[in-house]
């Protein structure tokens, strides 16, 4: 369960208790942070953790390393915990209540008693690397970074690619079928936009319901939309959440991608308690530094060899890994090489953009995020925010998608844009805050003007018919307040 479903469950006096009645939260209530923001905070979570007694400590790092994002049953964990020797049961049962008492582990009863205990999905992997720290110097080797040969075909952000495919989605229209589901030739508009082969990605994402009549890549890009709350799910459509899907563009920020990588071990590899170890462990890494897959895979043998896992055999580990590494490098976020030995190393490629915020507007000091052409050709930035590509692409035809995207205006894209709710004025302020500080030539402003003028003066709406038997019903609907409220136009003996 994630940070935002516990408050939404929870009474907000529970949730102020969580963090005030504990002092496990002190540097977290100094800084002014309420409790769903400290426990996905990173440096609050390591305050809260060193003040931990160590039998709270043990714990949550004893049911992190055991069931990785996992829930757990209270008596397996206490049956496990004892049988690794390091705590007695009631020293267990103080830790599970201390951890309890602050929210960083949450139980859900039985309905014969038991209880079920995790901790909130979305902090799992923050605390993984609090408990398990993967240094760099443990897998690098010497020499290594020299003589490489790349492997394997560049992709851009998986935050890029699903952002093209629900912008695909907005404009195809999400109206379902009879059968709940989206035609086919919208699923396939939605499959050619995301870069994950059906090999890898069936490998770890399963979908569930009518998500399983779709094409994988295609049921992946809804399960996330709905996951992310851009969108839900109608009878008759899915319907976009303006709400949801503005907060969602709006905070793309420096590290969206980096979230969106966390996001991805919780919600793929939350029951693979050592393979969620490994991603997550893996995502605290430098950009930059090549690293050697097989160290890799030995400190994961290191760490996950334990008395917490005594029955577990390593099978097939080396070969999970291997395919959960082409899933990053087909995320865009991994690149990987092949030494002058043979052996295969890798590095993170994601580093700290400086993605423009999509509150910023023209101003001083304001740098583009796109170069606006007098020709209607539109040249987006890396750093051009996510808010500005859902607009470009609403607005304009997508010539070539990289990681310097070129879009055009057309008379075609501005219809269509005025006739999806865009006016005038959106149309030029947007292309205004794609040029920061830099102007944009008047007479593309003036076509722009024009062409959504013309594109108004025309429109289609669907209308419901009330026809009547007769003049004399009609006149008697029309007569009554209570309806005549809800009637529009006659003719005749039908009202529209």
């Amino acid at each position: 369960m994630y940070v935002q479903q516990i408050v939404q469950k929870l009474p907000q006096n529970e949730l102020q208790q969580l963090l005030e009645e504990t002092p496990v939260w002190q540097h977290a209530r100094q800084e002014g942070l309420a409790w769903p923001d400290a426990v996905r905070d990173e440096q609050a979570l390591r305050k809260a953790i060193s003040a931990l007694t160590p039998y709270g400590a043990y714990v949550l790092k004893f049911q992190l390393r055991y069931s990785g994002g996992a829930p757990l049953e209270e008596e397996q964990l206490l049956k496990a915990g004892m049988a690794a020797g390091v705590m007695a049961g009631i020293e267990l049962r103080a830790g599970i209540r201390e951890l309890l008492a602050c929210g960083l582990l949450f139980a859900v009863n039985k309905i014969w008693g038991e209880r079920i205990l995790f901790v909130p999905q979305d902090c799992s992997s923050k605390l993984i690397r609090l408990f398990f720290p993967l240094v760099p110097e443990e897998a690098e080797e010497a020499g290594l970074g020299s003589g490489l040969q790349a492997f394997g075909q560049a992709a851009l952000p998986l935050g890029r690619q699903l952002l093209g495919a629900w912008s695909e989605l907005s404009q195809a229209g999400t109206e379902l079928t009879a059968k709940g589901l989206l035609p086919k030739k919208i699923t396939a508009k939605l499959q050619q936009k995301l870069k994950l082969a059906d090999e890898i990605l069936s490998r770890f994402f399963q979908p569930k319901g009518a998500e399983e009549e779709y094409p994988l890549s295609a049921a992946f890009v809804c399960h996330t939309g709905l996951r992310f709350g851009l969108f839900a799910k109608e009878s008759r459509r899915l319907r976009w959440d303006k709400a949801g899907l503005t907060d969602w563009l709006s905070a793309a920020g420096a590290n969206k991608e980096h979230e969106l990588r966390d996001w991805l071990a919780d919600e793929l590899l939350a029951a693979s308690p050592e393979l969620y170890l490994f991603a997550a462990a893996l995502n605290g890494l430098p950009a930059d530094r090549w690293m050697s897959e097989r160290l890799l895979l030995e400190w994961l043998e290191r760490t996950v060899m334990t008395d917490a896992h005594p029955s577990r055999a390593l099978d097939g580990l080396a070969e999970s890994v291997r395919y959960w590494l082409e899933l990053m490098q087909q995320c865009g976020w991994l690149e990987r090489a092949t030494a002058s030995d043979g052996s295969i190393c890798c590095r993170w490629t994601l580093e700290h953009q400086t993605i423009a915020s999509a509150a910023e507007q023209p101003g001083t000091g304001v740098a583009p995020q796109a170069l606006v052409q007098p020709n209607g050709e539109i040249i987006a930035f890396p750093e051009c925010s996510y808010l500005l590509r859902w607009e470009l692409a609403a607005a304009a035809e997508l010539v070539e998608d990289d990681y310097v995207a070129v879009y055009r205006l057309t008379d075609r894209s501005i219809q269509r844009a005025v006739m999806n709710g865009r006016t005038a004025e959106e149309l030029q302020q947007m292309l205004r805050a794609a040029s920061g500080d830099a102007p944009v030539h008047e007479p593309l402003l003036d076509w722009v003007a024009r062409t959504a003028k013309q594109a108004g003066l025309v429109t289609m709406n669907q209308a419901m018919l009330l026809q009547c038997e007769d003049k004399q019903t009609a006149d008697d609907l029309a007569s009554n307040p209570s309806i005549a409220a809800c009637l529009g136009e006659r003719l005749g003996n039908v009202i529209l």
